[in-house]
């Protein structure tokens, strides 16, 4: 039947990398932890993408463990600084100061450490690898979010704002995916075919935040630029081009009322239906990637990924993994 395991008991592992600190130092932190994890992880997606990229390549083992905690650490501390760097509500609470946020996203930062350097009975080259793995995809996810905070005007906006989702985006969801498969002794056909699928639906997770965005009044996302502003500032000429230009004067001039005009112009210029197209334009490849027949189709972590794949699709979602 193979190694397996559910969300709570990723959540006890994360935990546990937690209590390896001194007892007072665990009091402190353990609580906030759990806080973090309690707002954050309310399904089995994303946190058991590891298990599912394993169980589709292969078995899953201890080590598949190790990695959907550290992975798990490693996804409420980006949640944590991307909420403090954009200003929004933390997943601690909302009168949360920004000391704890910043304490709390490093601890979790260490703890993913901790989870992947644990003697599991498992190959130590396997997870040496698997700690190169987190620190690389890491980094660039790192220099994704600092790159999306400074728009470059001489770059061509849609090209720019692509690096940035893919980085930002895509990569935190690809790393889960191969570092589940790799977790699993998968070889480099596999491992490669997991990466991309998880690279689609973190690419379609950030597409679907931008489209949702479109209906509201957060000029956060136009302040450090999103896919929807991207592809009207690359797509508008004349009267569209001076307009969006007017709008967006208004709103950096502290207009906050002004921000809904400059989405519904978006919106008037197709950017909604363009955000639906490319996010279904990945869903068709996640698809394609998880027919490789060297992929293991009858596994329940190979339906799992199907079938998030097709609730994230726009044009025919039908509700979440479970």
């Amino acid at each position: 039947m193979g190694y397996g395991f559910g969300r709570e008991d990723v959540g006890e592992s994360l935990l546990r990398a937690i209590a390896l600190g001194p007892s007072q130092v665990a009091e402190v932190l353990a609580p906030l932890v759990e806080r973090a994890w309690k707002a954050a992880i309310t399904r089995d997606f994303p946190v058991l993408l590891p298990l599912w990229s394993a169980q589709a390549v292969g078995q899953p083992t201890p080590l598949t463990l190790d990695v959907a905690a550290a992975w798990s650490g490693l996804y409420l501390a980006a949640k944590l600084l991307d909420d403090l760097q954009d200003g929004d509500p933390s997943i601690l609470g909302p009168s949360t100061e920004a000391h704890t946020d910043l304490n709390v996203a490093t601890a979790l930062l260490f703890a993913c450490c901790a989870c992947l350097g644990r003697e599991g009975g498992h190959e130590p080259t396997r997870g040496r690898l698997l700690v190169s793995e987190f620190a690389r995809y890491g980094l660039a996810v790192t220099a994704g979010q600092e790159r999306g905070a400074h728009m470059d005007e001489s770059a061509d906006p849609l090209e720019w704002a692509w690096q940035v989702l893919s980085a930002k985006g895509g990569r935190p969801f690809s790393l889960a995916c191969r570092a589940g498969a790799l977790s699993a002794g998968a070889g480099s056909r596999e491992a490669t075919a997991m990466t991309e699928v998880g690279m689609c639906i973190g690419e379609m997770i950030q597409l679907l935040d931008d489209l949702i965005g479109l209906g509201g009044d957060d000029p956060a996302d136009l302040r450090t630029g999103s896919m929807a502003l991207a592809y009207g500032l690359s797509v508008a000429e004349g009267a569209d081009a001076e307009e969006l230009a007017a709008r967006l004067a208004e709103v950096r001039s502290g207009r906050r009322e002004a921000v809904a005009g400059v989405y519904a112009k978006l919106q008037e210029m197709g950017a909604d239906r363009y955000l639906r197209l490319e996010a279904s334009a990945r869903a068709v490849k996640a698809r394609q990637l998880l027919l490789d027949p060297t992929l293991n189709r009858a596994s329940s972590g190979w339906t799992a990924l199907a079938d998030t794949v097709a609730w994230l699709d726009p044009v025919g979602r039908h509700g979440p993994a479970s």
